[in-house]
């Protein structure tokens, strides 16, 4: 399996292009993970597949490569053996995907749980919570165990 990071969307290396399409060629599993989509497309293993970004980028992935159908508003998109994810926290979804996929849903939740993520994993078309929404004020809260502070392992707020 190659997984391409996030963070460029800028001419990529021929080298890389290349080991990326004979990857994929091979029947291996290739991954993007936010903007690693953007490597996947200019390799062309998107090309008459479906994809996703980061969601404030989804429309440029399209408009730059329009043999990629983009499908905005997902955690990721998995089309055979080529994965898409929309960025870092869609990434954990997609990796409890594959987890689940090769080894089991037992195996998966276990694996969330270690991650302290949410259950075993969410569905690809889950929404993206963070998409457009207008920010809301936090309201402060005392400190106590789980309220997002860190805990020690006798539950004291550290």
């Amino acid at each position: 399996m190659i997984v391409i990071g996030g963070g460029g969307r800028a001419d990529v290396d021929p080298g890389v292009l290349t080991v990326v399409r004979e990857a994929e060629a091979s029947g291996a599993r290739v991954a993007g993970i936010c903007t690693g989509a953007f490597v996947l497309a200019q390799a062309g293993v998107l090309d008459g597949r479906r994809a996703t970004t980061h969601w404030g980028l989804t429309d440029e992935l399209a408009r730059r490569h329009p043999a990629v159908t983009v499908v905005p508003d997902v955690l990721y998109v998995a089309d055979g053996p080529v994965l898409t994810c929309a960025g870092a926290g869609a990434c954990v979804e997609l990796c409890l995907h594959l987890v689940r996929a090769d080894y089991g849903a037992a195996v998966a939740g276990a694996c969330a749980r270690l991650a302290v993520a949410a259950p075993p994993p969410r569905p690809a078309a889950r929404p993206r919570s963070s998409r457009r929404r207008s920010p809301r004020p936090r309201t402060p809260r005392s400190p106590s165990p789980g309220n997002g502070r860190c805990a020690d392992s006798t539950g004291r707020s550290a």
